[in-house]
């Protein structure tokens, strides 16, 4: 009751400074013509995950609490995928990340299937250009996005 009474959980969420992001959608084209939609909202009944990505040879439907993977091929062939369902934040992927990650560093390699920390790194780069266009409301082109980071963190004395 103190905290509602004293602390942020007790102001009115219309009249706050909170701006954290409730829905979303960012549009994508990548260097090789891929396009890409995303969406997220938190105003749905379920509170999951989903994915559908279509290529040229057939589509992929996923979805974090039927805990399936569906593969059409366009030829008629048609896969459902069961991955191994782990307990943890984010659907398991965190659990699963760190595992690996323990993995590599004590093979000294990456695992084949697996992201590098590079490759992660440039991934949280889309996310924040995306944040920085959610605030500015200016399209961002990553290559200018990188090199003004670059200057402002040359720029910062520690």
């Amino acid at each position: 009751m103190n905290a509602l009474r004293n602390g942020p959980y007790g102001r009115c969420v219309y009249r706050c400074d909170n701006d954290v992001v409730d829905h979303q959608v960012v549009n994508l084209l990548f260097d090789n013509e891929v396009t890409v939609n995303f969406t997220m909202t938190a105003f749905t009944h379920q509170i999951s995950r989903s994915f559908k990505i279509m290529g040229t040879t057939g589509e992929l439907r996923g979805h974090s609490l039927k805990n399936d993977i569906e593969i059409q091929h366009f030829s008629g062939e048609y896969e459902k995928i069961r991955p191994q369902q782990v307990q943890g934040g984010h659907d398991g992927a965190d659990v699963l990340i760190m595992q690996n990650f323990v993995q590599e560093v004590a093979n000294g390699q990456v695992q084949n299937g697996t992201t590098s920390g590079l490759e992660s790194a440039r991934s949280h780069l889309i996310v924040f250009a995306a944040e920085e266009s959610r605030n500015t409301g200016n399209t961002i082109v990553m290559d200018d996005y990188v090199r003004s980071l670059k200057q402002n963190a040359s720029s910062v004395t520690v």
